[in-house]
């Protein structure tokens, strides 16, 4: 039964372009997402670490 669901499934989604699909969107987010945190200002967790009292 499932080897006949996949059958079916992998022609479907060809057909349909869905893969593409999926990659622009996972492309696009991880760009919005990269986009988003270079401009993100650093914490200021970062001011009390151990480290930069010396």
């Amino acid at each position: 039964m499932y080897t006949g669901l996949f059958g079916v499934s992998i022609p479907l989604l060809w057909i349909s372009s869905a893969g593409s699909t999926i990659f622009w969107i996972v492309g696009a987010s991880a760009t919005l997402v990269l986009c988003h945190a270079a401009f993100l200002e650093p914490g200021v967790e970062g001011g009390f670490s151990a480290a930069n009292h010396v």
